[in-house]
């Protein structure tokens, strides 16, 4: 069947299932296909203590500036 005959939400399912199928880092990070639809998608993943700020593996350096946000991710500038 060509993806001219599939209708939008079988042809999604196939590019889903295709990319997945060989994406070995998702399934390495735990990643999880939940929702497939035309033009979108949605995964969900756990978030291990490694990954974050908060790991032994960072170190962040204080903001240069007191005025500087500190509630987004920090810049590359400030991990080390």
């Amino acid at each position: 069947m060509s993806a001219a005959e599939l209708s939008p939400q079988a042809l999604a399912e196939a590019c889903a299932k295709a990319m997945w199928d060989d994406d070995n880092a998702t399934r390495h990070l735990g990643m999880e296909l939940v929702a497939i639809a035309p033009g979108e998608a949605a995964i969900v993943m756990t978030i291990a203590e490694t990954m974050t700020a908060t790991s032994s593996h960072w170190r962040i350096r204080p903001s240069p500036s007191p005025a500087t946000p500190t509630t987004s991710a920090p810049s590359p500038s400030t991990v080390q």
